[in-house]
C-alpha cells in the first residue's frame, strides 16, 4: 500500500500490534500494519487545501468512499466544492495487478480512462497524483529495512520499497513507529533518485474501539515547492457499501 496510494495513507492508521514482530523483518512489517488497518469498506469527508509555492491557497471538498483491501480495491473519490468543479469524480479499481482508472467531469458530460502513462499528473492540480489517489499499476516492489530511527520521542523503523514497472516512482521510504505501527511519514523519489515528495501524517484518532485513522496528512513537493494538506472528517467505517457503488455508472451520480 505505501508504494502506490497517498490516499490511502490519508485514510488509514495502525492499531497497536497484538504480537511481536521482527523489525528486520520488512515483510512482517508492513503486513503488520496492513492487518491492523483492515475494514471492509469506509465512507469519508476530505478538506483538501492547496498551497502554491508563493503561499497562495485554494480548497477543496471531497467524498471519498472505499471498499476492499490490497488485493481488490475500489475507489470512489467526488468533489463537492467548489461549486465550479462539483460533481467531478474519480473511480479507482485494482485487482491484482491489473488497475483501471475512469475521471468524470460534470463540465462535458464525459467519462474518460486514465491511461497508465498519465497516472504521474496531479489530480485536481494538487500534489496528488492519480497514481497517488489509489491506482496500483504493474509495479514490482522489493523492500529492505535501512535502519532503525528515534524522531521526538519515537522509535521509527525506516523500510525502503524500491519499485520497478509501470510506476512513475523510484522508491519509496516509510517511517513505521514501532511501537504502535502507526505510519509517521513517507519520503517518494522519482525515477532519477531524486527526493520528490515528503509526507507527514498526525493526529491519529481511534474509530469504532477498532482501527486508528490520521486526521491530517500533509504532502509537501520539494521539487515545485507546492504543498497538499488533507484533512479527513465525517468517517464511517463498514456500511456495508455494495459494489454498485463503484461503477462508471455511479461516476455520473448527483450530477
Amino acid at each position: 500500500m505505501f508504494h502506490r496510494s497517498l490516499l490511502a495513507l490519508s485514510l488509514v492508521a495502525a492499531l497497536p500490534a497484538q504480537a511481536a514482530v521482527n523489525n528486520s523483518d520488512p515483510k512482517a512489517i508492513l503486513e503488520q500494519v496492513q492487518k491492523n488497518v483492515t475494514s471492509k469498506d469506509e465512507v469519508g469527508t476530505l478538506k483538501m487545501t492547496i498551497v502554491e509555492a508563493d503561499g497562495t491557497k485554494k480548497d477543496r471538498t471531497i467524498e471519498v468512499r472505499r471498499k476492499g483491501g490490497e488485493g481488490k480495491q475500489r475507489v470512489l473519490v467526488r468533489l463537492q466544492s467548489p461549486a465550479d468543479l462539483k460533481g467531478t469524480a474519480l473511480l479507482s479499481v485494482n485487482k491484482g495487478k491489473e488497475s483501471d482508472q475512469w475521471l468524470y467531469l460534470p463540465s462535458s458530460k464525459q467519462t474518460r480512462r486514465i491511461q497508465s502513462g498519465k497516472r504521474s499528473a496531479g489530480f485536481l492540480d494538487s500534489e496528488l497524483s492519480y497514481e497517488d489517489m489509489g491506482s496500483a499499476s504493474d509495479t514490482k516492489v522489493a523492500s529492505k529495512v535501512l535502519r532503525q530511527e528515534k524522531l521526538g520521542d519515537k522509535n521509527y523503523v525506516v523500510i525502503e520499497n524500491t519499485l520497478t514497472g509501470e510506476s512513475s516512482y523510484g522508491k519509496v521510504l516509510v517511517w513505521v513507529d514501532t511501537a504502535t505501527y502507526l505510519v509517521g511519514k513517507t519520503e517518494i523519489y522519482d525515477k532519477a533518485g531524486k527526493l520528490l515528495k515528503e509526507t507527514a501524517l498526525s493526529d491519529y484518532k481511534q474509530f469504532d474501539k477498532g482501527p486508528w485513522r490520521a486526521q491530517r496528512l500533509e504532502v509537501k513537493n520539494v521539487q515545485n515547492k507546492r504543498s497538499t494538506l488533507l484533512e479527513l472528517s465525517n468517517l464511517k467505517l463498514n456500511q456495508g457499501l455494495s459494489d454498485g457503488e463503484f461503477t462508471e455508472s455511479a461516476l455520473t451520480e448527483g450530477d
